[in-house]
């Protein structure tokens, strides 16, 4: 996972732009993110490839809302 921005706007909630190589990793970063303390869950909110990179790697933003 190559994590390109991290967006905390104030709210409860941050927003995660990331890149993997595959789809099955894109998922299982989600899951780990919505596993971890303090967030209470976490889902992919846009993906795309990258056809312009040889590697054509998944790019996406994920949202994760936590608690205090």
């Amino acid at each position: 996972i190559a994590v390109l921005s991290v967006d905390a706007s104030g709210s409860a909630m941050v927003r995660i732009t990331a890149e993997t190589r595959t789809a099955a990793e894109m998922a299982k970063y989600a899951a780990f993110v919505a596993s971890r303390s303090p967030f209470t869950e976490a889902y992919v909110t846009h993906h795309e490839i990258d056809a312009a990179s040889a590697e054509k790697p998944y790019r996406f933003s994920l949202e994760a809302s936590w608690r205090d």
